[in-house]
């Protein structure tokens, strides 16, 4: 790949197809470049410089792509984060990221922090007396930073490049042959890594990025938009399942793309009892998102398919190592970015799994999930796999809870929940699985719990110790 990218020679042939359609908005490409422009114009007229990070939040999701283009075209770093986060946790990641600019239309009330603050709205009315040129972008350069789901702790700050991103949408587009006629529904925040590479995989193929209008329910912008492909957890897929004219319209998408979390047995049933091309995937924030995919077919078995741009092996204690284009720049810590790799270059996923002969993936658990009980290795990733491969059970999740004998012992949460599943569950893993890794104790799922992108595993382990 080379080191810059032209704007100009990218969108030239497709200039007046559709690349954003959001609610009653269309945007062609051409309109998307001076969009660009016009924004690049008025941040370095605002004072953005090279290297510069500009946090995002809480701006209208039609304008974010241009946004961040015009944040790259001035070499500074786009930082997108969660626009349910409080004012004082947006304003701790403020003094711990260093930030320099803010661009959203919520204020900071920390009258301590020394921070250029940006409203969008003062970008769009301010007008630009610059005339359309040639954009290069810098590839190189660090562009984002992307908090990692925090499942297993404190969220990582992980720096990447437009290479890494761009090589990771082209893979993408690769495997799935995206074309210009396609359409991909952003159905996924973009503060994950999932979510903004959806934005590119759409620009790169010069296809068209469906954004739901504000407070636009997801099963009513799938009746609008009707895409070709779109990525989805397992949550809202179920969701969707619920509605036949929502099922319907699934069935013509050529791609409907599952990550985020273990995907029950029940769904999948579902999904192919209706004939819907459902894909999983495995990926993760350091490698810009997707590593392996894999088709799901009546009688599905075998691994993922590993995307022919990364370098896996797998290391000591069965650990998924990875490195490649797509692998970040390191983990940005106190102003600089800090390199996380082993002395091989390589990088330490901690999640377990197995390559078979045709190099497909396998994923295991998490290292870091696993806990022992009485000198025993325990991972509670392999008892909820045999949990949700049960016909009718939708949510299951194990954690460790401490026992005075044993020092951990697991314990499980599930939706839904009676005295006959939970029989039937022990005597499903009594078949498969040694005495000490069925759990003691079964929960119902709690309900005011909130389906967020992923299951934080943090909070259930918080819940259990207070039960």
């Amino acid at each position: 790949m080379n080191t810059h990218f032209s704007l100009e020679k990218h969108i030239e042939e497709i200039s007046s197809n559709v690349f954003i359609k959001s609610g009653k908005d269309t945007f062609s490409f051409e309109k998307f470049y001076e969009a660009i422009n016009h924004f690049s114009f008025f941040l370095k007229k605002s004072g953005v410089k090279k290297g510069d990070l500009i946090l995002i939040n809480d701006i209208s999701a039609k304008s974010l792509p241009s946004i961040l283009f015009s944040i790259w075209l001035n070499q500074a770093i786009a930082f997108p984060v969660n626009p349910k986060f409080p004012t004082k946790q947006i304003e701790n990641i403020i003094k711990k990221s260093r930030a320099k600019f803010y661009i959203s239309e919520k204020t900071i009330h920390d009258e301590t922090i020394r921070i250029k603050h940006i409203k969008s709205t003062d970008i769009y009315e301010t007008a630009s007396d610059t005339k359309s040129q040639e954009i290069l972008l810098d590839l190189e350069n660090p562009a984002t930073i992307i908090l990692t789901s925090g499942s297993s702790g404190e969220p990582k700050y992980a720096v990447h490049s437009l290479a890494n991103h761009f090589s990771n949408a082209q893979a993408v587009n690769q495997y799935f042959n995206i074309s210009i006629k396609d359409n991909w529904l952003l159905a996924l925040p973009v503060f994950h890594v999932a979510g903004l590479a959806i934005i590119l995989r759409a620009f790169l193929a010069g296809a068209t990025l469906s954004i739901p209008a504000p407070d636009e329910s997801l099963s009513h912008a799938l009746k609008s938009y009707k895409p070709s492909h779109i990525s989805l957890v397992p949550t809202q897929l179920s969701w969707l399942l619920e509605n036949e004219k929502d099922i319907e319209i699934l069935k013509q998408c050529k791609v409907i793309f599952l990550g985020g979390s273990a995907i029950p047995q029940s769904l999948i049933s579902k999904s192919l009892k209706y004939g819907l091309n459902l894909f999983t995937s495995y990926g993760l924030t350091e490698m810009s998102s997707t590593v392996a995919i894999k088709q799901i077919k009546d009688g599905h078995t075998g691994g993922a398919t590993v995307l022919p741009i990364h370098d896996i092996k797998i290391g000591d204690e069965n650990e998924i190592l990875l490195k490649g284009k797509c692998l970040f720049s390191g983990y940005w810590a106190n102003g600089k970015i800090e390199n996380k790799l082993n002395d091989k270059n390589w990088f330490s996923s901690k999640d377990l799994g197995r390559l078979d002969k045709m190099n497909r993936l396998t994923v295991l658990g998490r290292k870091d999930n696993m806990f022992i009980s009485g000198g025993e290795n325990i991972f509670p990733e392999e008892i909820e796999k045999y949990i949700l491969q049960m016909e009718g059970i939708d949510q299951a999740i194990v954690v460790p809870v401490e026992n005075k004998t044993f020092g951990f012992r697991p314990i499980a949460f599930i939706n839904p929940y009676s005295k006959e599943i939970i029989e039937n569950i022990k005597a499903r893993l009594s078949k498969k699985l040694p005495s000490f890794k069925i759990p003691d104790v079964f929960h119902p799922w709690p309900k005011n719990f909130k389906n967020e992108f992923k299951t934080i595993r943090g909070h259930f382990i918080k819940l259990a110790a207070n039960l």
